[in-house]
């Protein structure tokens, strides 16, 4: 779709999975944010610094439980402390498809930046699932709830 007007159509060049109005960008793109805080009911910390650290936050094709997934869109907030209060976080262009809204605290800073993975002794977040479209923030407020043993 190459015309300049406000179409209705779904773009040919959006991207797999894409739904809705792809707008003369030709790419549909959405974005979420929300709040990380840790479950203090579930998770202990034995000093401030068991529970600071960088978070990892990233939208996936899959549910990271699988132990498989692609990133759709990632972001990562280093040096936070989400036992002292909510850490606020937004990640955009995120593709048009439904996916699962991931978080993990690298506690030990020990984590690969270039492919973070969580390691022992991290704190990570059930993944909540949303469906993104064009120009839409979804909200998706995660809490720390596990620690990796």
């Amino acid at each position: 779709d190459t015309d300049t007007d406000t179409d209705t159509d779904t773009d040919s060049t959006a991207l797999t999975g894409a739904t809705g109005n792809t707008g003369d960008t030709g790419v549909c793109l959405g974005s979420v944010e929300g709040t990380v805080s840790l479950n203090s009911y579930a998770v202990t910390c034995l000093s401030p610094a068991d529970c600071q650290g960088t978070l990892y936050l990233a939208v996936l094709d899959q549910n990271p439980i699988s132990g498989q997934g692609t990133p759709y869109a990632v972001a990562t907030l280093p040096k936070v402390d989400p036992a002292a209060k909510p850490v606020p976080y937004r990640i955009d262009d995120v593709p048009c498809a439904t996916g699962w809204v991931s978080v993990f605290l690298d506690v030990g800073s020990n984590a690969n930046p270039k492919m973070p993975v969580p390691g022992t002794g991290d704190l990570v977040s059930m993944a909540e699932q949303r469906t993104f479209t064009d120009g839409v923030t979804e909200t998706a407020d995660l809490q720390l709830s596990f620690r990796l043993p």
